[in-house]
């Protein structure tokens, strides 16, 4: 049973990669999916389980299936947590969870998880991933049309920007900033700044 169990595992997985490289999303998906069952019920697949989950998520994603995209995003985030909670893992899931859910629009879900994912960046110093997750922050919190917030996190993302030298990514942050004062907020004095 053991020996079946590994055949299919491997089976799935190859079927799962080769769907997704012919951009068949959905043929890709149901056999992540079955790996992934495989891989939860037994102890000697259970290592992989991070990567299927990541596979059939992105295999949703691709699908347009967002709420089955969500759930494996959330199952990744949950994973994470309990196995190496506040890691870089973590982070990068919960940064993609709120990207996803902003895409759904459910900005009220979304921007807990991009906050949560920007925290444990910081936490942990990883100030190039931290101004990426500052930056989908302010983008979501711009489409949420909370400007003020999406500015906070826009300056935030700017002035680590500066501290890293990373001049076109500080212009980036300011042109953003602009954006939000000009169309935005009808300030243009402000933008032109």
């Amino acid at each position: 049973a053991l020996d079946l169990a590994n055949r299919r595992f491997k089976s799935y997985v190859q079927e799962g990669i080769n769907s997704f490289k012919k951009k068949e999303p959905l043929y890709a998906l149901v056999s992540f999916e079955n790996a992934l069952m495989v891989a939860r019920q037994m102890e000697t697949l259970s290592r992989y389980e991070p990567q299927l989950l990541i596979y059939a998520r992105e295999s949703a994603y691709a699908a347009g299936r967002y709420e089955i995209t969500a759930r494996y995003a959330e199952d990744l985030v949950k994973f994470w947590a309990q196995k190496k909670p506040d890691s870089k893992d973590q982070a990068e899931a919960l940064v993609k969870l709120g990207l996803i859910r902003a895409r759904m629009e459910q900005y009220d879900r979304a921007i807990p998880a991009l906050e949560e994912g920007a925290e444990i960046m910081a936490n942990l110093e990883l100030e190039d991933l931290q101004v990426s997750a500052l930056n989908d922050l302010g983008v979501v919190l711009e489409n949420a049309t909370d400007y003020d917030r999406a500015l906070a996190q826009f300056q935030n993302a700017a002035d680590l920007s500066k501290s890293l030298d990373k001049r076109e990514r500080l212009a980036r942050q300011y042109m953003r900033m602009g954006r939000i004062y000009d169309l935005r907020m009808s300030q243009y004095a402000k933008a032109k700044i």
